[in-house]
């Protein structure tokens, strides 16, 4: 009497991502992204290879577990890690590594990374899934929000005969246009409205600013 027992891997990847900030997404964030291998089936998935290709807005990627960062991607195997040479049923395996979002970037900026999976047990390369979309293999997604602020900027004036100042003193004015956000400005333009009192005798205008009615006006191509 004989029985035929069949058995097989049913390997399932998921991938999720944290933002160490919390709330929106913005440039310059660290994110988290993990990786969870999970046997469904009823016999090990031998020989488990892991590539994650990392997208182009990431920065200071540090694998965990071991795994290797090479060439724009992370690699783990079980050379690094001995539990992916036996992904047993039952026993998920978590491989994770932290980056940070480059900055500045523009917003809308969506920041996609999907993981490849292989193994002996299991026919062709599986894709890692965001538990959170609907989808069977969707990449995990991140949607940043940014936007230039130009708050810092800052006008200061020096008397250049020195001394208090005085009436028909000559002033040096020095307006500084700061983007402190955490987006390129893209043609910005800075106006000056000079007082009556001292714009008849405005002599020169630095960095290519134009000088009209009592107005000076200066237009930037971009401000970082």
């Amino acid at each position: 009497t004989r029985v035929t027992v069949s058995s097989r891997a049913d390997l399932r990847v998921t991938k999720t991502v944290t933002d160490g900030n919390g709330g929106q997404p913005q440039p310059g964030d660290p994110f988290t992204w993990t990786i969870v291998l999970d046997n469904r089936g009823n016999a090990p998935a031998r020989n488990v290879v892991v590539v994650d290709p990392v997208d182009a807005n990431l920065t200071s990627i540090v694998p965990a577990q071991s795994g290797v960062y090479a060439n724009g991607q992370i690699r783990w195997d079980s050379g690094t890690l001995l539990a992916l040479a036996s992904v047993n049923p039952g026993s998920p395996v978590t491989v994770s590594f932290s980056s940070a979002a480059k900055f500045p970037l523009a917003s809308g900026t969506v920041i996609s990374n999907q993981a490849q999976v292989t193994s002996s047990d299991v026919v062709g390369t599986l894709l890692s899934d965001d538990p959170t979309q609907g989808g069977a293999t969707d990449p995990t997604r991140v949607t940043l929000t940014s936007a230039p602020e130009f708050a810092l900027s800052t006008k200061t004036f020096v008397d250049q005969n020195g001394g208090e100042t005085r009436p028909r003193d000559a002033l040096l004015w020095t307006v500084t246009a700061n983007n402190s956000g955490t987006e390129i400005a893209n043609d910005v333009v800075v106006t000056d409205n000079i007082d009556a009192a001292c714009f008849v005798n405005v002599r020169e205008v630095s960095e290519g600013g134009t000088f009209a009615g009592n107005t000076i006006t200066w237009r930037l191509v971009q401000l970082g």
